[in-house]
């Protein structure tokens, strides 16, 4: 009887998290207050000891550790500097922690993407977020830029657990830097592609523990395809996968792949995804589908 009970319960929760898809809603907190604050506690120690935690999704808070078991394709360091590409740390309950994030192309040139679950977890929103481009241990060459609101579509909102995993992203607005510049005028930023087919080749890009205990970016090459066998049990638009071992650790980080220029002429690195999760042999991104789509489009115009 209870497992009659448990399933019950799930497929409703299916259903409601398939009614609030179609709705194509989001969810937000909004904090300016929290900038002033913010600045005087992200000192580079602070940082440091953030790159040693991320939220996990239904794992709770962890301290992340390097991934022992074997790998497909393994991750290297990325020795060009990639501006648009640093940590985002943030406190949730009592706890400081850090994910990867990047900064996308909008008309405000304020906008930095990463996964729904480094803003909200098992229903609590994490604050004082502060994004470091370019961060290296314990250093912000670019500077510090502070969370104003910080965006995921209502059905990550509403469950922010594995039944919501297709809907792991979420978008920061960011404030501008002491001169008032918005941050893609500092960093550029990279574009991003909705709608993308699933099958093709991308470069995982973030701060997996390891080593040097997050403090420094690596990426992984790999071929993608549709999903992996969890997302076809949850409502939304199956994600992606690819054979790397970058998970714990780069969270939020962008999935980069190559495509066409407008005149076809050369190509150009887009974001097609996020890393969500893994389990230290592949990694899992969201699909960027009309939640995605109306997400920045909230985030940009409101």
């Amino acid at each position: 009887m209870r497992q009659l009970a448990f399933m019950a319960a799930f497929f409703i929760s299916m259903m409601a998290v398939a009614t609030q898809s179609a709705q194509g809603s989001v969810s937000s907190r909004s904090a300016p207050n929290e900038v002033e604050a913010s600045r005087d506690f992200w000192t580079p120690q602070r940082m440091k000891d953030a790159a040693k935690r991320e939220p996990l999704v239904g794992g709770g808070f962890v301290r992340k550790k390097e991934a022992s078991s074997p790998v497909h394709q393994r991750n290297i360091p990325v020795y060009a500097q990639q501006p648009a590409i640093g940590r985002l740390f943030f406190r949730y309950g009592p706890y400081i922690g850090s994910c990867s994030a990047s900064v996308i192309y909008t008309p405000s040139r304020r906008i930095v993407l990463t996964a729904g679950h480094c803003l909200k977890l098992e229903g609590v929103w994490s604050r004082s977020l502060m994004f470091a481009p370019a961060y290296k241990n314990g250093r912000a060459p670019f500077g510090k830029f502070y969370g104003k609101s910080w965006w995921v579509s209502r059905t990550w909102a509403n469950y922010s657990n594995p039944i919501s995993m297709n809907f792991d992203y979420g978008a920061v607005v960011t404030s501008r830097n002491w001169n008032g510049v918005p941050i893609g005028d500092i960093t550029g930023m990279y574009g991003y592609q909705t709608f993308s087919q699933r099958v093709g080749r991308t470069h995982v890009v973030g701060y997996p523990a390891g080593r040097a205990n997050g403090q420094t970016l690596r990426q992984c090459y790999s071929d993608t395809w549709a999903g992996d066998r969890y997302s076809y049990l949850f409502p939304g638009p199956v994600g992606m996968f690819a054979k790397c071992n970058m998970a714990k650790g780069s969270s939020g980080g962008p999935w980069l792949s190559e495509y066409e220029s407008d005149d076809g002429e050369s190509t150009e690195l887009y974001v097609d995804g996020v890393t969500s999760r893994g389990t230290g042999r592949t990694m899992t991104s969201s699909y960027f589908g009309t939640q995605f789509r109306d997400l920045i489009w909230n985030a940009e115009n409101r």
